[in-house]
């Protein structure tokens, strides 16, 4: 960004000199105003407002002392450097009497002179200006600090007397310590019942929390240092309660020496026992939930081993995803388990603080035993549904990794799968449509189902519906003439006509983040393990249809050398 030149005002009655002076500092970068006598230079500088003036003493109207002498009271940081002819030693004493900056007498040999003269007033204006904006600075913040010390202050004065707290106030080296009022009757006891010494503090202690005490003495070597502990004293009825102390060091002597530690005092017995109180009941929670979900811990480690024996397969992918449907699905039923233990919890605390206060009433007592049952109710009966999610979940990853053969509902089987895929399938707004009779039983290898159908749905997901809102997935199944017929159809962007020789190829992908292994591991699945066939038929802009046809029994799984290359 442009800055502007800076600002000179001459003022001088010989023009030659003006315009001598206003040439040779013009074509050192200045802006240069100049004026005729010391009324037109007064008229200019209010106008102009110049960073710096220059003055001759000896001028009609008004002389240069005049000039200097109001330049100095209208505008006191503005620097004026005298430039004048007499030369006499009393001018230059009532120049800089006056405020003149500096003295040049005339003529001027060396216009250097004068410009360096000009640098240098210019710049101890500037280093003045910097230090009256620093002190005003620091005038202010003083002064805000001020206003909020003494507002910290009279808000601590307000919080303490709020907070009911015991003050104390400790002299290490002579033991002598202040009490407040409050600080005994914390305890029981009446004020000032005892020498306000440590020694009362000491005898009031614990004696298995001394050791914490003794401690305290190696936290206040240093000025500032504190403490935050708790212990036990002794009350006027003879029990224990429990004390929260904090303390600051807040002055050493000459030597170094700690001579004074302030500090307060607060009873914090009801905590203390509705936290022993607390954990009691979610240890006893905890217990229950862990009976519960033994046999939820012991199928989760099936699933985790089997996860393990896949990791070194393409499989992996399905699997990943199976897993991610699965725990989103499982999410609801914990979710509403978790609730619920955390309401029951909840309600504890309340039942327990009115307990501990003595307030509890047969009606809450009462409302706490309904709630109580219907927490876990809720509780089982979530958990029995994880439960069965879990073994469905279980049936697929085991199908997935087993070479089996079984019998199965043909649509429930499509159902888990569509489960599992829950998470994708909901981010969208596709459709799924499964068209098949609901007692069609296939004896067959649902494992290959599961995979086939898992890596269909993601290739539309990824490549048919790429930066489409909405879509459409049709899967269709039926037994004609004892051959099993699958087919599956999106209404997808479709595939190119030069990319559809390739889609059944091992890493063929256009889409570079991709591993191009889900058709081709479709493909020796129908060929290999099902005993089938399998046809694409797609047009760019229709979408993309595959047709599975096999057995409807196929035979035992026997390795066929035919796999694609």
């Amino acid at each position: 960004m442009k800055t502007e030149p800076t600002t000179v005002l001459c003022i001088d009655d010989e023009e030659m000199i003006r315009l001598s002076i206003a040439d040779y500092l013009e074509d050192s970068g200045y802006q240069v105003h100049t004026a005729e006598n010391g009324k037109a230079g007064l008229q200019m500088f209010r106008e102009q407002s110049p960073a710096i003036v220059l003055v001759d003493l000896r001028m009609p109207e008004v002389d240069g002392l005049e000039v200097l002498a109001t330049v100095r009271d209208e505008s006191p940081e503005i620097p004026v450097i005298v430039v004048s002819g007499t030369g006499l030693i009393q001018d230059v004493v009532e120049a800089l009497h006056l405020g003149a900056w500096d003295y040049i007498t005339k003529p001027i040999e060396d216009m250097a002179i004068l410009e360096l003269a000009v640098e240098q007033c210019l710049e101890k204006s500037r280093i003045m200006r910097e230090n009256r904006e620093y002190k005003h600075q620091l005038e202010r913040l003083v002064q805000e600090r001020t206003e909020a010390l003494q507002h910290s202050e009279k808000r601590l004065k307000l919080a303490l007397e709020a907070a009911n707290e015991g003050l104390w106030d400790f002299n290490p080296q002579t033991g002598d310590t202040y009490y407040s009022p409050r600080w005994f009757t914390l305890l029981g006891y009446a004020p000032d019942q005892f020498l306000h010494h440590n020694d009362t503090f000491l005898q009031l202690i614990h004696p298995e929390d001394r050791p914490i005490i003794e401690a305290l003495s190696d936290y206040h070597q240093a000025l500032g240092a504190t403490h935050d502990v708790e212990f036990r004293m002794k009350s006027a009825d003879g029990d224990y309660r429990w004390i929260s102390s904090k303390g600051k060091t807040v002055e050493l002597d000459e030597q170094g020496r700690t001579v004074r530690i302030v500090g307060t005092h607060t009873d914090i017995t009801r905590r203390k026992n509705a936290e022993q109180e607390l954990k009691r009941l979610n240890e006893e929670l905890e217990q229950r939930v862990a009976e519960r979900t033994a046999k939820l811990e012991e199928t989760l480690e099936t699933v985790i081993q089997t996860r393990k024996q896949l990791i070194q397969s393409e499989k992996l992918a399905a699997l990943g995803g199976l897993v991610a449907g699965i725990a989103h699905e499982i999410n609801t039923p914990l979710g509403v388990g978790v609730t619920a233990a955390s309401h029951l919890e909840l309600k504890t605390q309340e039942v327990l603080t009115q307990y501990t206060a003595g307030t509890i009433t047969r009606t809450v007592l009462e409302n706490y035993l309904k709630v109580a049952k219907e927490s876990s109710t809720m509780i089982l009966a979530n958990l029995a549904r994880a439960d069965e999610l879990i073994k469905s979940f279980k049936q697929i990853s085991v199908d997935q990794s087993s070479e089996e053969k079984r019998s199965f509902l043909l649509k429930e089987y499509i159902h888990h799968v569509l489960v599992s895929l829950g998470p994708k399938l909901k981010e969208t707004q596709y459709r799924v449509v499964v068209n098949c009779s609901e007692d069609l039983v296939i004896t067959s290898y649902p494992g290959a189902f599961s995979q086939i159908l898992t890596n269909w749905i993601m290739n539309s997901l990824i490549h048919g519906f790429h930066e489409r809102e909405t879509g459409e997935i049709k899967i269709d199944a039926w037994i004609e003439d004892h051959t099993f017929y699958l087919t599956y159809h999106d209404n997808g962007q479709g595939i190119q006509p030069e990319h559809l020789s390739k889609i059944f190829d091992p890493f063929f992908t256009t889409r570079t983040a991709q591993s191009g292994l889900g058709l081709f591991i479709v493909y020796n699945l129908v060929i290999q393990k099902l005993g089938g066939t399998l046809t694409c038929d797609s047009q760019p802009g229709e979408g993309t249809k595959f047709i599975i046809a096999m057995p409807d029994e196929p035979p035992d799984h026997e390795e066929k050398t035919n796999e694609r290359q």
